[in-house]
């Protein structure tokens, strides 16, 4: 009968038990005499961490030759991928390495003690996934007699006596510890090992200089089109100053990186300049890309290498964008001198994008109401030979998205093979004007605004009409009509700003001169200077907020200032004579 065992008949064989490797301690027990092995209580949560994780990814950070753990876990754990970082490794190689493998279902950290072990937990916590584990094999012991942090274990453990403030905390230390204290999902202490449960994610950021080996060991990602070796730049600007409080601004020789144009696969791509691969935040997200924090305003920060999407970007939906596109976008759209200096300086590399991919299209994301880019930027790009750009409602992924290292980062490099780029627009745009007189001496002024306001303009206006420069609001005219203004002056003076960022399309050496407020710490007409060879005049003015001695301020960026007639009339009066 179905289902019934007969008497007589043989036994069902039994099926054969699954084979289950022995644990860490079974084979550092085979070990014996090992210095190396790690403290068996470890070794017992380390197996209770990979098994509650059902592990894929391990992270190990251990001493110079302290690699015994990593063969431990391969005779016990052998379908576990294994990262192996050194405890002399940078924390930028460490932080390369571990996006490059990441993210980690446990990372184990062996070394260290006080703020060292304690800067590293608060650097590679965030490449553990939410869910993970993060070990340390002794978070108790304190620092060296130099050096007297606590453990680990007291730091974290400050952490959660503190209570969430209402306000947010003043500091970057103590914002990122409090992201800290909210991803914090359990804390064990067992003996001298540190078991600290993970939740909540963030992306890595990458840097220039990082982005090329995550690319090697994520091909899938992306690869490198073509590259320009680096080359610095001595400035062939001549600078005259009537305070000599700010010539530290002024860098004699720009160090600049070297140049690249990458291909990356299927980006995500979200409004003001966010770009995201992989769960990797690219290194083209950034415009300030060699700071040393790097921030876009519109993510979330985390911590000093990783961030997140905030707001609507986080919650979007994002729409496939079949195809492949050249990256134009911007963290300030549709401003006129971001366009001029951060989005142009990428051009460079069109023509070697247009050559390997012949249909890419420029790609830029709309804010706000927007339903198309604006005419300067039609221009620009059309100049440039961008054959046509398309712009949309983000967020989009792209299939193929080509990005370039800016050539100009205001304040820190200014790569002088940008000049090819600044003369093919120049001569575009000069060709779309009509043959007439022009004003050799010109005076760019700006109208009130939110910004930077120079209070007595009218009285300084005056004074550049009576020695024949004629007042031009370049806003007031299309890109080819204030391109043809700056070729045709040869005398150039204004404010500070974007109106004067025309001086990058000038064919030649100009005499300039700027007004400027004290507190507006942008470079960005020295550094064209620092190209095209201009005769560079700086006229200081006081501000109604002045930086801080320590920290730089937005406000004081954008105040209001006035032109010390009194003190810098005779010295003004003298340039625009032109003597």
């Amino acid at each position: 009968m179905a289902g019934r065992l007969l008497r007589g008949a043989p036994e069902p064989p039994a099926k054969p038990a699954a084979h289950r490797p022995p644990t860490l301690t079974a084979v550092a027990k085979g070990r014996p005499g090992q210095e190396q092995i790690p403290p068996l209580p470890m070794l017992r949560q380390l197996d209770r961490c990979l098994r509650d994780t059902k592990a894929r990814r391990c992270a190990v950070v251990t001493e110079p030759g302290g690699l015994e753990l990593a063969s431990l876990l391969a005779e016990s754990w052998p379908d576990l991928g294994v990262t192996v970082l050194m405890s002399e490794q940078s924390l930028e190689e460490s932080h390369t390495q571990l996006t490059a493998a990441g993210p980690f279902d446990v990372l184990v950290d062996l070394t260290g003690a006080g703020a060292e072990q304690v800067t590293r937990w608060r650097r590679c916590f965030w490449h553990v996934r939410s869910g993970g584990r993060y070990l340390v094999a002794d978070a108790l012991t304190a620092g060296t007699d130099t050096d007297r942090t606590q453990g680990l274990w007291c730091y974290v453990a400050g952490l959660l006596d503190v209570p969430r403030p209402e306000e947010k905390p003043v500091g970057r230390q103590a914002q990122d510890d409090l992201q800290l204290a909210a991803a914090l999902r359990s804390v064990q202490l067992d003996g001298a090992t540190l078991v600290l449960g993970k939740r909540t994610e963030a992306l890595p950021k990458t840097r220039e200089r990082q982005i090329g080996t995550i690319l090697q060991a994520r091909p899938e990602l992306g690869t490198v089109i073509t590259t320009l070796p680096a080359a610095p730049l001595t400035s062939a600007a001549t600078l005259e100053v009537n305070l000599h409080d700010y010539d530290k601004r002024f860098r004699p020789v720009f160090d600049n990186p070297p140049m690249a144009l990458r291909a990356y696969r299927s980006v995500s791509c979200y409004p003001h300049q966010v770009a995201v691969s992989g769960g990797v935040l690219l290194p083209d997200t950034y415009r300030h890309y060699y700071g040393p924090r790097l921030q876009n305003r519109f993510l979330q920060e985390v911590a000093q290498d990783f961030a997140r999407l905030k707001g609507a970007a986080a919650r979007a939906e994002v729409r496939p964008l079949p195809g492949a596109y050249f990256y134009l976008d911007s963290e300030w759209p549709d401003h006129f001198g971001h366009t001029m200096t951060e989005q142009l300086s990428r051009l460079w590399a069109l023509p070697a994008a247009q050559q390997a991919y012949p249909e890419v299209q420029g790609l830029i994301l709309l804010r706000g109401e927007q339903q198309t880019i604006s005419p300067f930027q039609q221009a620009i790009f059309a100049a440039a030979g961008v054959d046509q750009v398309v712009a949309v409602r983000g967020p989009v992924r792209a299939d193929t998205l080509l990005a370039a290292t800016p050539m100009l980062s205001n304040p820190d490099f200014m790569d002088a093979r940008i000049a090819e780029t600044w003369a093919r627009v120049h001569d575009s745009l000069l060709a779309q004007t009509g043959d007439r007189d022009r004003p050799d001496r010109i005076f760019c002024s700006r109208r009130p605004s939110y910004k930077r306001v120079c209070h007595n303009i009218a009285e300084v206006e005056d004074l550049a009409r009576e020695h024949g420069y004629t007042v031009v609001f370049p806003e007031d005219h299309d890109l080819p009509e204030q391109v043809a203004m700056f070729h045709h002056a040869q005398r150039i003076a204004g404010l500070a700003g974007s109106a004067m960022f025309t001086s990058a399309l000038c064919q030649g050496p100009r005499d300039l001169l700027i007004l400027s407020s004290e507190s507006y710490t942008a470079r960005n007409e020295y550094m064209i200077a620092s190209v095209l060879g201009h005769r560079l005049e700086v006229i200081w003015c006081d501000a109604d907020e002045k930086q801080p001695a320590v920290g730089w301020s937005g406000s004081a960026f954008s105040a209001g200032f006035t032109v010390d007639l009194a003190r810098d009339g005779d010295r003004l009066r003298r340039w625009l004579d032109g003597y």
